[in-house]
């Protein structure tokens, strides 16, 4: 097996500054800011797949490069991505290869908008962004060059460039709406736009009346209050009693409608107005009912006149425009809606009726929407993005309508009859060649956009709903530890993944593949936060947790070992009385035997395979402040020694007897293995123990080093031990050398202490509270043979890397971090580069993504499909 370990990011939970920071691209890859990383998902596989790290601050805005360029084979299309911060920095991403193309900046602020210019074809690589409070600069992405630059007289929110006419864009701003109708590649625009003002009627200007006399006093009504929607340079002073002012500030979104031209989606709390801007008006009122949740985003369609809605519960509105029972597609009408003949019998208003809505999402105060996305190229796929790093997808199916007349309230039909059935004669012998059944891949397959007359003997009357299709789930909220798993051996390299096991303060504990990112099982433990893990084998770990201390700093203990293969749970130390919390678990080298350590008790020495209590060290032992299992041990090697590891598994449901059987079918005693240990008091005197059966044994006494202060860590690979104390000094002694040496680092509390796996791999992860070394022991060949290092590798804690919480080796040169942003990053042995490219996420039991040869041809046949 080809266990590769690249550096990359596993994403947690996102910042308030992240919100909106979301975008799908056409490749069908989504794109978002976790805090100051971009993270790359693959829709079709639901995998993380790409992770991006280079921003100092949250990343504001994230968009795909468009695809409406010449591109082939030869020169295929390139994953280009374009991010901004909050401090005001672009850059511009090779995805493939996790790569910066361009880095620029204008000012320090944040930047409040920025997009691909939609034509492609003088240049591929202009992005417009919007620098507040007043600017848009053009740029050309590639080498970071300034185009030119305009400033306006108002603030500027957001814009959108109108998807029929590059040289149209609108603005929002704080108070207005502006127009900019002469913008150009080459210049900046000459005049400083047109403002507009909003003034919105009221919420019942749309909607069915009982009586034909209402119905005509009503059009009247709405015909004299839509003429005054759109207000010139200055704002209207007066208004009629019964029209509701709503400041343009108040607006959530502008966007261009892209199925018809010259219209304009104004999207507020209750309301979504649509503008013709040719006529000045507004043609279109959708309200909401006083009991359905206000609207948070909404996304207009190519393919159909449809809007996707997202709504502050969580939920999804799909509405599609009534209009004479016909839903139109932009090549199929005249004019901005519909046929002539629809023109002259259709009334003013453009009415978007409700057609489906999904489930809604359970919000809490801590998880929140921060943005949706929809499919570019087949716009029946939606993506939502929560607060708590979740992505879920939910895709838009229909299903036949089983209605026993085609004259029902506002029917959709299908493009052609595809749930239908073929009738076969009972006397034919011979196969019949039917019709292939039509493809439902985008949404002009599942909604016809032409009369229903024509559909009657051919379409099917059908009905949309939403289906949940996946969800990509990242670290918990506030992860608190990590722990890797056993390392890779010549004997579990058949069976072998790399897995990180992350405890979090809501008592759960998530494994994670490192090797390709994904988030392997979830396991629900503890009612408290993870104090401690400890992995028993690949299959099984033990952790720990307690309650909050009572008043005489006392806690109820709470240590369980877990099956990862079943999610099963064995308590541990069962019926135990309120006592002292536990410090740490320790796990011997062969698994037969752990170590319970408290504060301010002492320590306990427990039979792993039965359960069973060996030995508490009665009050009067010195607590204990460090300890360690020896690597090494007293077994030869014998065939029968994988027979004597008991499966873990069966100790979750019975006590296991210390049996096992032979060869020969008759039931063997299997020989308890020697193994020791060592560990400190609080006053640096180094005990060593020995375990056999249920028998403990004192060993020998070590005096303390008068140079180390209070141990805090100890380790022990091969011949040397390492410890160190609460002050920064590090103590090594050579079993074989029989000498030993103190380093003083000045550097404060080390908390950490661990050394690579491999063997003859000496590297030393020393994680002090404001960083991390990487230490390479090695014996000096001199006359007389002393341990000597050599610093490798050095960072601090937040000034080069944010804030660190905890850390392990993520293989024998990777190390991996847990920050203080909730991210989990496995970093290169020098902590230069946190990401690498997309290839090296591909991994053994990784679904692999569409190479971009694949994602031209996939794309390419989409394009022949739609048109």
């Amino acid at each position: 097996m080809n266990i590769k370990i690249a550096p990359k990011i596993i994403p947690g939970i996102l910042h308030q500054l992240n919100k909106g920071a979301v975008d799908w691209g056409w490749q069908g890859k989504v794109a978002y800011g976790c805090q100051n990383t971009v993270v790359v998902a693959d829709a079709r596989t639901t995998q993380h797949i790409q992770s991006l790290d280079g921003h100092r601050s949250y990343v504001a805005k994230v968009r795909w490069s468009r695809e409406n360029y010449y591109h082939d084979l030869n020169e295929p299309y390139q994953l280009r991505l374009a991010t901004a911060d909050h401090v005001g920095r672009i850059i511009v991403w090779n995805v493939l290869k996790g790569e910066v193309r361009a880095d620029f900046c204008d000012g320090n602020k944040p930047v409040q908008e920025l997009e691909w210019l939609p034509v492609q074809d003088s240049s591929n690589d202009l992005l417009l962004v919007i620098h507040p409070p007043y600017s848009i600069v053009l740029w050309r992405a590639d080498s970071g060059l300034k185009l030119w630059k305009k400033s306006y007289t108002d603030p500027l929110i957001s814009f959108s460039f109108d998807p029929f006419d590059i040289h149209r864009l609108a603005f929002l701003g704080e108070d207005c709406i502006l127009f900019v109708e002469d913008f150009s590649m080459q210049k900046a625009p000459s005049s400083n736009g047109k403002k507009f003002y909003i003034s919105s009627p009221s919420q019942a200007a749309a909607g069915s009346s009982s009586t034909n006399v209402s119905e005509k006093k009503k059009e009247k009504n709405t015909f004299r209050r839509v003429s005054q929607m759109l207000v010139g340079d200055s704002k209207q002073k007066s208004q009629s009693p019964d029209e509701d002012s709503i400041a343009l500030n108040e607006c959530l979104q502008l966007v261009f409608l892209k199925s018809c031209r010259h219209h304009l989606v104004l999207l507020y709390q209750r309301e979504i107005l649509i503008l013709d801007l040719e006529i000045s008006q507004t043609v279109g009122i959708v309200p909401l009912d006083r009991a359905a949740s206000a609207f948070s985003q909404v996304i207009p369609c190519r393919q159909r006149d449809a809007l996707y809605c997202l709504h502050d519960n969580g939920s999804i509105t799909m509405r599609l425009r009534k209009t004479n029972h016909t839903l139109l597609s932009p090549t199929e009408t005249v004019g901005a809606f519909g046929t002539p003949e629809d023109a002259q019998c259709s009334p003013l208003d453009v009415y978007f009726e409700l057609k489906c809505q999904s489930d809604p999402i359970r919000l809490t105060k801590h998880v929140k929407i921060y943005g949706v996305v929809c499919d570019p190229c087949l716009e029946n796929k939606i993506c939502l993005l929560m607060s708590d790093g979740r992505l879920i997808f939910w895709s838009l199916k229909s299903i036949p309508s089983f209605q026993d007349s085609v004259f029902v309230h506002s029917p959709m039909f299908s493009p052609w009859n595809s749930f239908s059935k073929v009738s076969i004669p009972s006397d034919c012998t011979l196969p019949l060649q039917t019709a292939p059944k039509h493809p439902n891949i985008c949404l002009s397959d599942s909604i016809c956009g032409s009369k229903p007359e024509k559909l009657w003997l051919t379409g099917q009357q059908i009905n949309l709903r939403f289906v949940l299709t996946g969800i990509i789930a990242g670290l918990l909220s506030d992860p608190v530890i990590i722990k890797m798993c056993p390392p890779l051996t010549t004997k579990n390299y058949k069976h072998y993944k790399a897995i990180v096991a992350v405890g979090s303060q809501l008592g759960s504990v998530q494994l994670f593949n490192i090797s390709d990112g994904t988030m392997w099982k979830e396991v629900n433990i503890h009612s408290h936060s993870i104090r401690g893990l400890e992995w028993v084998d690949l299959d099984s770990f033990i952790s720990f947790s307690y309650s909050p201390p009572g008043p005489n700093n006392l806690v109820r203990n709470d240590l369980k070992l877990t099956d990862v293969r079943t999610g099963q749970t064995m308590q541990l130390r069962k019926d135990r009385d309120e006592e002292m919390p536990i410090k740490f678990v320790r796990v011997s080298y062969l698994k037969q035997y752990f170590v319970v350590a408290f504060k301010d008790k002492a320590f306990e020495v427990w039979d792993l395979k039965s359960g069973n209590l060996l030995r508490e060290m009665p009050k009067s032992f010195p607590n204990i402040t460090a300890m360690c299992w020896s690597p090494t041990h007293s077994l030869k090697k014998k065939p029968s020694m994988e027979a004597s590891q008991t499966d873990l598994a069966a100790s979750m449901t019975s006590v296991i007897e210390e049996t096992t059987t032979g060869t020969d079918g008759k039931t063997v005693t299997q020989p308890n293995i020697k193994e020791h240990f060592v560990f400190t008091d609080i006053t640096g005197l180094l005990y060593h123990f020995l375990v056999e059966g249920n028998v403990i044994k004192d060993g020998a006494k070590i005096p303390p080093d008068s140079a180390m202060s209070t141990i805090s860590n100890l380790t022990w690979k091969a011949d040397l031990i390492v410890i160190s104390d609460t002050e920064g000094n590090i103590g090594i002694w050579d079993l074989k050398q029989k000498s030993s040496k103190t380093f003083s680092t000045h550097r404060g509390w080390i908390r950490k202490i661990k050394f690579a796996p491999g063997r003859g791999n000496m590297k030393l992860l020393v994680f002090y509270d404001d960083g991390i070394d990487i230490w390479e022991l090695k014996v000096a060949q001199t006359s007389q043979p002393q341990m000597v290092y050599d610093v490798i590798a050095s960072v601090k804690s937040p000034r080069d890397i944010i804030k660190i919480v905890d850390c392990d080796w993520a293989g024998s040169d990777k190390p991996i971090i847990l920050a203080a942003d909730g991210c989990l990053r496995v970093v290169d042995l020098n902590f230069k580069s946190s990401m690498s490219a997309m290839s090296d996420y591909i991994q053994a039991g990784m679904q692999r993504p569409p190479s971009v040869r694949e994602i031209l041809l996939i794309h390419t046949q989409s394009l022949v499909h739609i048109c």
